[in-house]
């Protein structure tokens, strides 16, 4: 026999399993409009970068897309980031690869890297877009 701590134990786990059952069945239900594309982010990744990237990664989430972004901005890793930049730059392409568009974040953060990145995503055949100089309504149209 459960003592009565297990069953308030058991009786919230089972309260909330059929509240998550039941938010994700009327969620489902919902005629929500979303574009769900993958997209990639590129740009520069100086410090003064980032609040664009967080505007920009954010604008296309709440338009329903999955959007790729960089890990570290210049600065941010404590270690060796030379050592692991060859990875994180391989993972970088291996996101563009997966993605059905990239959206540079400016133009003007475009330097070396990104500029490469331009050129590989184009070389794909993958979409390349300004977020300042394009509707992102035009980026995530199916």
């Amino acid at each position: 026999m459960r003592s009565s701590l297990e069953l308030l134990h058991y009786g919230k786990i089972v309260y909330f399993w059929n509240l998550c059952e039941t938010v994700e069945r009327e969620t489902l239900a919902l005629p929500l409009k979303i574009h769900n594309k993958v997209i990639c982010l590129c740009g520069s990744t100086k410090p003064e970068w980032r609040t664009k990237y967080r505007e920009v990664l954010e604008t296309l989430t709440l338009m329903g897309n999955a959007v790729f972004t960089v890990v570290w901005f210049r600065g941010d890793f404590y270690g060796d980031f030379e050592q692991r930049r060859p990875l994180m730059e391989q993972v970088h392409y291996l996101k563009i690869r997966s993605s059905e568009a990239v959206v540079v974040i400016d133009r003007k953060a475009v330097g070396e890297h990104t500029a490469e990145e331009i050129a590989y995503a184009e070389k794909l055949g993958i979409p390349v877009y300004f977020y300042d100089e394009v509707s992102m309504e035009k980026v995530t149209a199916t």
